[in-house]
């Protein structure tokens, strides 16, 4: 059985990381279950007040094999750990030392379950080629999906102990955006600035909150395992101020509020990359002492006393296209239906909005970010 504290534990850092950097300018976005997964990792190969620090962070409960059996059993029933019917999600961790410094047997074994790398490379003498090794593994388990998990200029000649995550996802829809709809419309950034961009279109009935300062939908994929969500501002120049109300409280209540109605959808097409370096983030939220060279990560190796976290990054790709199935196949969304509005909601995202993609067995956010200007592609976010 699913450990629903564990899945709660994880959207509220997700929330937490997400009030620590949306002032920060422009696009944003990441996966909590990622990032989560890999400091989990991590915090089982520290010890003292390094461990404390993480835990603490992490909300980790007491007993760490319980922590480490529900992440897993969590990653399954999300499919990370395979291609389902409708959408194609891969994951992948990396827990790397410097050479020499060996991997205790009983933590590989740990790492061997989370299928994550924990070769160990010559960043001093090999900088270069140890980036490319790692990348060459990267790709290779997300089917080519994921050509750089670590990019140029990222590792160091003094890494002592790279940790990495990172995600992709690309769902099919129930119901499709047709290609012959979509056309170039306007996307307003700011009151003073708008760019062209592709916008997808459809009808179609769907769940949907009209609150009174924001419109939300739900947009399913194939299967119902995951839909996006997407919270848009009535202003334009709305979403500072909804970011400030967005909490696990609020957003169990939201959910709660939607309804199944016709909606007129116009949605541009993204498609999303972030490079984050979480070092500062995550030592800002608590756990500082894991990225200085007073780490204690002697649960790696009991003989290397100068392992800290080193780079600590993580990447997450995410596509909105028009892929799906026949539209006239479409299903009904699994909510009781209410009578009809006669004319369909409006849901215009021409302009800044925040997002999750959820996965509704377990209700864990996959990924959860906003949209301040399509054109922007590539989200990153150094220490």
């Amino acid at each position: 059985m699913i450990d629903v504290g564990i899945s709660e534990s994880i959207n509220r850092l997700g929330m937490e990381l997400y009030a620590l950097l949306r002032n920060r300018p422009g696009t944003l976005f990441f996966s909590p279950p990622n990032i989560a997964t890999t400091y989990a990792m991590a915090l089982a190969g520290a010890a003292g007040r390094t461990a404390d620090e993480m835990a603490a962070v992490l909300r980790a409960p007491r007993d760490r094999g319980h922590l480490h059996d529900g992440l897993l059993e969590l990653l399954e029933e999300m499919g990370a750990t395979e291609q389902r019917r409708g959408y194609l999600l891969s994951s992948v961790l990396a827990l790397c030392p410097l050479a020499g410094s060996g991997v205790q047997p009983e933590y590989r074994k740990l790492l061997d379950r989370y299928a994550a790398l924990s070769s160990e490379y010559e960043f001093g003498t090999a900088t270069e080629a140890s980036r490319e090794a790692i990348n060459e593994w990267a790709s290779e388990k997300t089917h080519g999906k994921m050509r750089e998990l670590i990019e140029p200029g990222t590792l160091r000649a003094d890494t002592r102990l790279l940790l990495a995550g990172a995600l992709y996802f690309r769902g099919q829809w129930v119901s499709q955006f047709l290609r012959t709809r979509t056309q170039d419309s306007e996307f307003r950034v700011s009151r003073d600035y708008a760019v062209s961009v592709p916008m997808m279109q459809q009808q179609e009935r769907f769940n949907f909150l009209e609150a009174p300062d924001f419109d939300a939908l739900e947009l399913p994929y194939l299967g119902y395992d995951y839909s996006l969500m997407l919270f848009l501002p009535r202003e334009g120049d709305g979403l500072t101020e909804l970011e400030k109300t967005i909490s696990p409280e609020n957003l169990t209540r939201w959910l709660l509020e939607f309804r199944a109605r016709q909606v007129s959808v116009w949605l541009p097409r993204l498609r999303l990359e972030a490079s984050l370096d979480m070092t500062r983030v995550l030592s800002d939220l608590g756990m500082p002492l894991a990225f200085t060279a007073d780490a204690d990560f002697s649960g790696v190796n009991a003989k290397a006393n100068d392992l800290y976290l080193a780079p600590a990054l993580h990447r997450a790709v995410f596509h909105v296209s028009e892929e799906g199935k026949e539209a006239a196949a479409a299903t009904n969304p699994p909510i009781m239906a209410v009578p009809q509005p006669v004319a369909p909601a409006l849901f215009r995202a021409d302009h800044p909005f925040f997002f999750l993609v959820r996965h509704n067995p377990t209700g864990m956010i996959l990924l959860m970010g906003r949209v301040t200007n399509p054109r922007e592609s590539h989200v990153a976010l150094v220490g």
